[in-house]
């Protein structure tokens, strides 16, 4: 019993659990309110897109729908949306790449004219990077995505990519070093 009062104080979700254990659909509701946003921010950080990453969004709490170890005590709610979510995301980057639409699926913001020079910068930035990501593995691929365009730490790629720490260091040195040839150096300090 103390191990299960140990867990839940450190289950950032455990209210939901205990929700749950009394109302599913409130506990659901409650879900949907507390990560919906943070879905489509992630998506949005990978997909650059803010249409598919609501899309991908609502598949990603549909999948959660059908998750029968969603309200197990022992079940990590967050990390398990984060990791779906980057997975879909990567499935989609790498299927329009594959198509060939990546380039065309980017919309340009729509900006005031002092902010124009920056977004037109970041925007060949950006293509720069995705143009450069076809010279290195797809390993090395999934842990720039979420490096630069998730903008997550170590330990998030981590465990949305079901990885050792160690593993996405190793990773992501070996992929700067692949794409050092191909792109602005100062582009890679930031990663």
């Amino acid at each position: 019993m103390a191990a299960l009062t140990l867990l839940r104080a450190n289950d950032p979700d455990a209210d939901l659990k205990h929700l749950a254990s009394m109302s599913k659909d409130r506990a659901w509701s409650r879900l949907v309110a507390r990560y919906r946003a943070r879905i489509v921010r992630h998506a949005l950080g990978i997909v650059h897109d803010e249409d598919h990453a609501h899309d991908i969004a609502q598949d990603v709490l549909m999948r959660a729908m059908r998750e029968r170890r969603l309200w197990d005590d022992d079940f990590r709610i967050g990390a398990w949306l984060r990791r779906v979510t980057a997975n879909l995301c990567f499935n989609q980057v790498r299927d329009r790449r594959r198509r060939g639409e990546i380039l065309a699926g980017l919309q340009e913001p729509k900006a005031a004219p002092a902010e124009a020079p920056a977004l037109v910068l970041q925007h060949q930035q950006n293509r720069a990077l995705v143009d450069a990501m076809t010279h290195v593995s797809p390993d090395h691929r999934a842990v720039l995505e979420a490096r630069f365009w998730g903008d997550h730490s170590y330990d998030e790629i981590a465990e949305i990519l079901d990885l050792e720490l160690g593993t996405v260091m190793s990773r992501l040195s070996r992929a700067k070093s692949a794409l050092r040839p191909h792109v602005d150096p100062r582009l890679l300090r930031s990663a």
